[in-house]
């Protein structure tokens, strides 16, 4: 009987972590033949973005009001409605020939993109403070999980069975997702004061926005996002047009990034005590990516391209979970939903500027997109120095 129980803890302890690799696993399927499933619609390079763009828009409003909304409706109620909403984008995108629906998936998928902050929210509320960045490690090792089987695996399905089957099989995937939220995931147990709101989502991150040391860590986030944004899609997109490169070579690169991020995110306290602490990795991290992001441009063979998108995954795969423990030590319980939605919201931020970006400048201008990587990974280094100077005074 005691074996049991602890088997049904474990289980449910693993239950989030499952559903965030089923969340970014169809994401990644999907994710390898984009441009070719926007070209066989009709679309070109320029349109694909504009898709990308356009779902990202959407989630940039949506995440921080999911995440919001999960600390008065409920971390699991959220992550129901937002995994439902995920079915309905990858059906309409796998059993559409219209360009127009296909944007219409975008919407929807943006529209429902709560489940990430509302199950960092879920864990951080059943985690004792020092366990925090672990298992925020261990949730973007998730991530790259789940970008590791799926990018490989979408590529070898688009080669072989044509640009729509990897949407079906993400279809499929999020029906599973949903199936198993709602027969294993369970509400963390919180006090009254913990789901008491203070206003309307504008005013409560008004409040979260208005404290020097919050603002200075949303702003390092959303400028590394942009940043990685430009410089993750301008990496693909020479990957594809420039070296030539096929679905399924694409998705063995993408297999290769999603280990090493993977290997770095699992190991996050390790990694941070190496270096001298969490502040100090994720400085180095930010130095570390300007200085590779303008190296891209001058790469000429697919070795070169490998090599730099390497020590580039490395180094900022430190970024998201130490800066969102940072900024979830400094939250009320009840702010944590909104805080974790609003660092999210970074996120489409990042997807809503690099593929406009990367699709307008780079077929005209091509190093101007890995030089506005760079200057965006500067402005980060300096906004987190800047939260480090406030938190200095604060001591004093």
């Amino acid at each position: 009987e005691k074996m049991d129980r602890t088997t049904s803890t474990s289980m449910k302890d693993w239950i989030p972590f499952l559903g965030l690799f089923l969340y970014w696993f169809p994401l990644a399927i999907q994710s390898t033949n984009f441009v070719d499933l926007i070209e066989e619609l009709g679309g070109d390079f320029s349109t694909s973005s504009l898709a990308a763009a356009c779902g990202a828009l959407i989630s940039f409003f949506g995440t921080p009001y999911w995440g919001s909304l999960s600390d008065s409706l409920g971390r699991r109620t959220v992550v129901l409605i937002c995994t439902a909403g995920q079915v309905c984008m990858y059906g309409l995108a796998a059993f559409t020939s219209s360009l127009p629906l296909f944007f219409l998936s975008r919407v929807i998928g943006g529209a429902s993109s709560g489940l990430p902050p509302a199950t960092q929210a879920l864990i951080i509320d059943t985690t004792p403070q020092d366990q925090v960045s672990k298992k925020l490690g261990n949730m973007g090792a998730m991530t790259g999980v789940g970008f590791l089987v799926g990018v490989p695996l979408g590529g070898f399905i688009a080669t072989n069975m044509g640009n729509h089957a990897p949407s079906v099989i993400a279809f499929a995937m999020s029906i599973a997702n949903l199936a198993i939220c709602y027969a294993f995931l369970v509400e963390p147990q919180r006090t009254t004061s913990q789901k008491t709101k203070k206003g309307s989502i504008i005013e409560e991150l008004g409040v979260i926005f208005r404290r020097p040391f919050l603002r200075n860590l949303l702003l390092t986030r959303a400028c590394q996002e942009i940043a990685q944004g430009i410089l993750g899609n301008s990496w693909s997109e020479v990957q594809r047009s420039t070296l030539g490169l096929s679905a399924q070579s694409r998705g063995l690169i993408g297999m290769y990034m999603g280990a090493l991020l993977t290997v770095i995110q699992t190991q996050i306290g390790t990694v941070s005590k190496m270096v001298g602490g969490p502040d100090r990795a994720i400085t180095y991290g930010f130095a570390s990516c300007l200085a590779l992001a303008p190296l891209f441009y001058l790469a000429s063979n697919v070795f070169q391209l490998v090599f730099l998108g390497s020590l580039w995954q490395v180094s900022s795969a430190v970024l998201l979970p130490l800066l969102n423990t940072k900024m979830s030590s400094e939250c009320q319980p009840s702010e944590q939903g909104a805080i974790l939605g609003a660092s999210e919201s970074t996120i489409s931020l990042g997807a809503v500027l690099g593929p406009i970006i990367t699709g307008y400048l780079l077929p005209v201008v091509p190093p101007l997109p890995f030089l506005l990587s760079c200057a965006s990974f500067s402005i980060a280094l300096g906004f987190f120095q800047a939260a480090l100077s406030e938190k200095s005074k604060r001591k004093d």
